[in-house]
């Protein structure tokens, strides 16, 4: 019995913590899936998809919410400062979801001392209690810079998964998401080599290169 009991010790010691899960879900009320990524998650980031719904998905934790019926809001904010705010009241049990759209505004660059400075976009979720009005869960993320370099690998390679592909001047343009990434937006500075992939991609026809009163728009 003895034997038994410390094999069975020992392999509840040898199981690796990833398999528990995320350390830090079951001490949030606010579970989120965006574009198929969870938060909390492995990574502090969510990717979102310029020109596509980027629907938000919450599943919340109930066992950490006393009320039965919670609001959940969902405050954007574009680059040049504009807001928008999503909400819905959400019954014990159930979930919520959110379409935030396009989210195709194109960055803001400032100059400031010598530097040029970078504001994306600016997302907060908030759960908070319909009777209270206390919040019981928020989250503040920001859009960051391109975690890879521009290289013509990543503009135009065909080995990495993309989403969206357009073409310019007659050649597959590969299209990266974008990051949305946890905490309060910091002072960005920007950097050419990890800036943002343009959200629209315009192809001029021939015609203009020869006449610049025949311009037309393509479909």
């Amino acid at each position: 019995m003895t034997k038994h009991l410390l094999l069975a010790a020992l392999a509840l010691v040898a199981v690796p913590s990833s398999a528990t899960g995320n350390e830090h879900t079951d001490d949030r009320a606010l579970l989120l899936i965006l574009n198929g990524r969870e938060f909390p998650g492995a990574d502090d980031e969510l990717p979102f998809y310029p020109g596509r719904p980027n629907v938000l998905e919450f599943r919340l934790g109930w066992h950490r919410i006393d009320a039965d019926t919670v609001t959940v809001k969902v405050k954007k904010t574009t680059p040049d400062g504009r807001e928008d705010v999503l909400t819905a009241d959400v019954p014990r049990g159930s979930k919520s979801f959110f379409t935030l759209g396009p989210l195709a505004a194109p960055p803001v660059y400032l100059y400031e001392a010598g530097e040029v400075l970078y504001r994306g976009y600016k997302i907060v979720v908030e759960v908070v209690d319909l009777e209270s009005g206390a919040t019981i869960d928020s989250q503040p993320f920001y859009q960051g810079l391109a975690k890879d370099g521009i290289t013509p690998e990543r503009l135009f390679g065909h080995k990495q998964a993309r989403i969206r592909n357009y073409k310019f001047n007659y050649m597959p343009t590969a299209m990266s998401p974008e990051r949305l990434i946890v905490g309060e937006m910091p002072r960005q500075v920007f950097n050419p080599v990890y800036g943002v992939e343009p959200a629209l991609v315009l192809k001029l026809a021939p015609k203009v290169l020869q006449d610049v009163d025949a311009l037309e728009v393509l479909s």
